[in-house]
C-alpha cells in the first residue's frame, strides 16, 4: 500500500499515528501544503523527482481541501512514483472523494472524539446564539475560498463537540457540511455563507 487516510479529531493521536506509519514503513517524512491546486501542482513538481531513498509525503487536513485540490491529487495515487508514499489526514471522512478513499488504507484513531480548542469552541457557542444580523455581519467578513473553508471547518469541528450539551445542533452541522461542499464546487462564497445562515 502507497497511500494511507488517517481518521481522527484528536490531533496529538493522528500526529503519533502519522509518526508510527513513517517508522513502520522506514520513510523519511515530508509535509506538504494542502488546500488549493495550486498546492497540488507544486506537491506534483516534487514527486517528479527522482527520490533517492523512500519518502513519506504528509498531507494534513485532506478534508478542508478545495474539491479542485482533491480531484488534481486523485492523478498523484494513481501514478505513485517509486520510493514515494502518500500519509493523508482527516477529521471528517464525509467531505473526502470516494475516489480518494477507495485508493488509500484507511486507519481510524482510537479515540474518535473531537478535540479543538476552548477558544474555537466559545467562537461557535457564540455563533451560534446570535441573531441572524449578527451572524450576516459575521460571514460578511468572510471574502476568501480559503477562509471560508476554515471557518466552516472549525464550526463543524467544535460543533460536534458541542453536541453533548446543545443536542439540538445536528441540524446545523449537516448544513455547514452541505454549505462546506458546495464552496468547495467553486460556489459563490458569500452567496453560500448567507443561505448557511438563513437555512439556520
Amino acid at each position: 500500500m502507497h497511500a494511507f487516510l488517517i481518521i481522527g479529531q484528536d490531533e496529538k493521536l493522528v500526529s503519533e499515528q502519522v509518526t508510527k506509519l513513517t517508522k513502520e514503513t522506514k520513510a523519511s517524512p515530508m509535509e506538504f501544503p494542502f488546500e488549493k491546486i495550486s498546492d497540488v501542482r507544486d506537491l506534483q513538481k516534487f514527486t517528479k523527482l527522482s527520490l533517492a531513498k523512500k519518502t513519506a509525503i504528509i498531507l494534513k487536513n485532506v478534508d478542508g481541501a478545495s474539491e479542485e485540490a482533491q480531484n488534481a491529487f486523485l492523478k498523484n495515487l494513481e501514478e505513485p512514483p517509486k520510493n514515494l508514499i502518500y500519509i493523508l489526514t482527516a477529521s471528517n471522512i464525509d467531505l473526502i472523494p470516494e475516489t480518494i478513499i477507495s485508493r488509500c488504507q484507511v486507519i481510524k484513531t482510537s479515540n474518535f472524539q473531537f478535540s479543538i480548542s476552548n477558544e474555537k469552541t466559545e467562537i461557535t457557542k457564540k455563533f451560534l446564539s446570535s441573531s441572524v444580523g449578527k451572524k450576516l455581519e459575521i460571514i460578511s467578513k468572510i471574502t476568501k475560498r480559503e477562509e471560508a473553508i476554515k471557518f466552516l471547518t472549525n464550526f463543524i469541528k467544535s460543533s460536534h463537540a458541542l453536541m453533548l450539551e446543545e443536542t439540538h445542533i445536528s441540524a446545523t452541522i449537516e448544513e455547514a457540511m452541505k454549505t462546506l461542499k458546495f464552496i468547495k464546487s467553486n460556489g459563490n462564497v458569500q452567496l453560500q455563507l448567507t443561505r448557511f445562515v438563513i437555512n439556520t
